[in-house]
């Protein structure tokens, strides 16, 4: 499977190590800097800043988008709109109507965006739902989760904000 890298700095380096480790096929990188390719493992993969050229010259069946959240919205409709699915980093968009147009955008496409929240990716729901299926736990009677977190200001701020990755 050909995978793009938008966003290949930062957290986009775990993506990278993932695209690796699970033998998939880097068929470029999308970033405002350019990896340097220390290791050999860049040989003959492009890099661009344009995303839209990337996917029309390699035809990446996945796109995964690990830009700053500015970006993400506008990087992800430009996948979808040359047929690539979308991995796209948390938060998705910025606001409430983004993210009702990018959702219209994955509609009308027929393709996938995931939005990478580490739970989804866990195996730690499917690991409790085995332990309540094989009675580990007593008869369940209720199901309460509470999850908080802050961010402060500058997790949103860490990026630029001009260009597109």
């Amino acid at each position: 499977m050909n995978v793009v890298l938008a966003g290949a700095h930062g957290f986009g380096r775990w993506h990278l190590r993932n695209i690796r480790r699970l033998g998939l096929r880097l068929a470029g990188v999308c970033d405002l800097v350019p990896l340097e390719d220390a290791d050999g493992d860049l040989d003959g993969v492009p890099q661009s800043s344009d995303l839209d050229w990337l996917l029309r010259r390699t035809g990446a069946e996945v796109t995964i988008i690990a830009t700053p959240i500015h970006t993400h919205a506008d990087l992800a409709r430009t996948a979808l709109a040359r047929g690539s699915h979308v991995l796209l980093e948390k938060p998705p968009v910025r606001t409430v109507e983004e993210f009702e147009s990018l959702s219209d955008a994955v509609a009308e496409s027929g393709l996938t965006c995931q939005v990478a929240f580490q739970s989804l990716g866990s195996h730690a729901l499917g690991a409790v739902a085995r332990l309540v299926a094989d009675g580990a736990v007593g008869q369940v009677r209720g199901i309460s989760v509470t999850g908080t977190w802050s961010r402060e200001p500058g997790y949103y701020e860490r990026a630029r904000v001009g260009g597109a990755a």
